[in-house]
């Protein structure tokens, strides 16, 4: 009995450090979300009104189904890392939950690769070539962030980076 409510003491913490330590800190963007607004997509590819409709439609539609996707994801890692701590765990136990988290991770990145397909079949060839050139090049903000954390006196740099004094 002191077992069942000690764990559940346990399940709840982690879930609420989770929900504090998910909060984007200040100068971060939120997680595995649209950006707030596509002004610079829609600038790039000249977009009609009638195009901006359909696009804000599509992502409004993919946010509706990561919603409940990204809860699941965070439950399967919550109880990733309860499994991980008890050492009546087997490997195999492990196994199947990764399994499960790539699987769920798998299934996202088809929405949204899904959503990005419906929306160039709403362009002109010519915004095709530059979705495309969008797509194949990645977004340049995030690259251009890194280059300017590891140069900022005062900021941590990225992972992996190393600030120069």
């Amino acid at each position: 009995m002191l077992a069942k409510r000690l764990l559940s003491i346990v399940v709840v913490s982690l879930f609420l450090v989770s929900a504090i330590f998910a909060q984007p800190q200040p100068g971060q963007n939120p997680p595995m979300g649209p950006p707030p607004t596509h002004g610079k997509m829609f600038q790039a590819l000249n977009l009609t009104d009638q195009q901006r409709s359909q696009i804000e439609d599509l992502h409004l539609a993919l946010e509706k189904k990561m919603i409940p996707m990204r809860a699941d994801l965070q439950k399967l890692n919550a109880d990733y890392k309860l499994m991980l701590i008890d050492p009546k765990v087997s490997e195999s136990a492990l196994k199947a939950q990764l399994q499960k988290i790539a699987d769920l991770r798998t299934k996202m990145a088809l929405e949204r690769a899904k959503n990005q397909r419906k929306i160039r079949s709403l362009l002109n060839a010519e915004q095709k070539k530059k979705f495309d050139a969008m797509i194949l090049n990645g977004p340049k903000h995030k690259k251009m962030m890194g280059r300017q954390m590891m140069h900022r006196p005062g900021k941590m740099a990225p992972r992996g980076h190393r600030m120069r004094r």
